[in-house]
């Protein structure tokens, strides 16, 4: 399965990205708001003995619930080639709990990486300006919301775009 790690948004934040993404330019893909979530660790193509031993891992991880605050607009790698459209996440625990993954992670073979917290928000089809919308909304505040879950995600790509299933729940506190 191709998985990830990940945790999502509430759903204030959720609405508030949804009615943004009303405005992205065409020839951008949307990620539909049922969708929206934070990746802390993409796994790539795993086995189900690969997946009982990140869940175990991730039950291993040791973190209280924290806020992160959603701010600003921005892309990825760069305005001149634009790969993901994506809002910023704000949050020292955030920083903390990708940490914790990376060493829980690494001992099954997982490298660490480095973190842009973010929220992908769209995905280009054709090559767009996206100045103007970024400047637009750089500064915007889409609220925050409070991570107290870890999820292992499955991701099944279909022409319409991704499907998510929850493979594995670990609450924190």
């Amino acid at each position: 399965m191709r998985a990830f790690v990940a945790v999502e948004t509430g759903e204030d934040v959720r609405q508030k990205i949804a009615a943004l993404e009303q405005g992205l330019p065409a020839g951008i893909r949307q990620v539909e708001a049922a969708n929206l979530h934070m990746t802390l660790a993409f796994l790539g193509e795993i086995d189900e003995t690969k997946a009982e031993l990140v869940k175990d891992a991730l039950e291993g991880i040791s973190a209280v619930p924290f806020e992160v605050k959603c701010r600003g607009v921005g892309v990825f790698p760069s305005m001149s080639f634009v790969r993901v459209v994506w809002v910023g996440a704000l949050s020292e625990g955030l920083r903390h709990l990708h940490a914790q993954i990376g060493s829980a992670l690494e001992p099954l073979g997982f490298k660490k990486e480095e973190f842009s917290p973010h929220i992908t928000i769209g995905i280009p089809k054709s090559r767009v300006d996206l100045h103007p919308f970024v400047r637009a909304h750089e500064d915007d505040d889409f609220g925050s919301f409070v991570v107290d879950r870890l999820i292992l995600k499955k991701s099944t790509l279909t022409p319409a775009g991704p499907v998510y299933e929850n493979v594995h729940v670990k609450r924190l506190g």
